[in-house]
């Protein structure tokens, strides 16, 4: 892949000794997607063929510095990874931190079906420790694809796509907003009022059923940490209150409907930021 810095004028610009600049991390090399850095450098995505004996390429970043060359921070650069078959980088943007979030889709090993995956690097170009799973992988009875990746002001981020499920012939749109940080919550507490009792099983089943509002923990509705939020979930805290606790829920699980800062955790299960939990419970958030 190679890199080309104009100036106002539209001409090569003479501060990159090297211009254009070209790196290479196998046979065949394409970039998707650059952005700019805090440190006058530049991160760039896509794919490459790196896979020797494979016709499957692997998501390729590269770093470069502000004189366009191998930003020698990374100790390892341009980076790849993927799995088996074709996984590919589209999207990057860089947090205040100076972490960067990278996201495309990943061929799906068993069904061939094309997933989505986000991948967190330190500023080191390392996979960053401070999330449970990294990259990770989201599937669907169908191919996913991703278009946009965009940082909201307060640490969020936007996903942004198309999904086609087989069999319908048809491609919806989707966009949805992580947490780059798993919050502590308790689970069957949805509407994070500090207390899990029958008004939590009303939200979430006026949110599935009746276009009633989004839960303000959505891991909290999450009770058996199975399959996302179901039926099932609310079956679970019914059965909690009102059946002599004949139901167990995941970790972090209330001792008490009226359960104390103790039983919170974050869930490493699902990580903690694929349902998302925007109002965590006073409780656990030490408001």
């Amino acid at each position: 892949m190679f890199f080309l810095r104009v100036d106002g004028l539209g001409e090569l610009d003479p501060s990159w000794p090297r211009n254009p600049a070209i790196v290479s991390a196998g046979d065949f090399n394409v970039s998707y997607a650059i952005v700019g850095t805090s440190d006058g450098g530049f991160v760039a995505t896509g794919n490459t063929s790196a896979r020797e004996g494979t016709r499957f390429g692997d998501v390729l970043v590269v770093k470069l510095n502000a004189e366009g060359e191998p930003d020698p921070g990374w100790q390892v650069n341009p980076r790849t990874f993927g799995g088996t078959l074709s996984d590919i980088g589209l999207a990057v943007a860089e947090s205040p931190d100076g972490s960067l979030l990278v996201a495309g889709t990943a061929q799906n090993d068993r069904t061939a079906w094309l997933d989505w995956f986000i991948a967190k690097l330190d500023p080191d170009g390392n996979f960053a420790s401070t999330w449970p799973e990294n990259p990770v992988v989201y599937g669907a009875a169908g191919d996913l694809s991703l278009t946009g990746l965009a940082l909201l002001p307060d640490g969020r981020f936007v996903v942004a796509g198309a999904a086609r499920a087989f069999g319908a012939g048809r491609t919806d749109a989707y966009i949805v907003a992580f947490s780059q940080t798993a919050r502590r919550f308790v689970r069957g507490d949805s509407n994070a009022d500090g207390v899990v009792n029958l008004a939590d099983a009303i939200v979430t089943l006026g949110w599935m059923f009746e276009g009633g509002s989004r839960p303000a923990c959505v891991d909290a509705a999450d009770a058996d940490a199975v399959n996302g939020v179901d039926v099932s979930d609310v079956v679970g805290v019914l059965l909690w209150l009102f059946g002599g606790r004949a139901f167990t829920f995941a970790d972090p699980a209330p001792n008490a409907p009226a359960y104390i800062g103790e039983d919170c955790d974050t869930d490493e299960t699902l990580r903690g930021y694929r349902l998302g939990c925007e109002s965590p419970s006073p409780v656990c958030s030490g408001v």
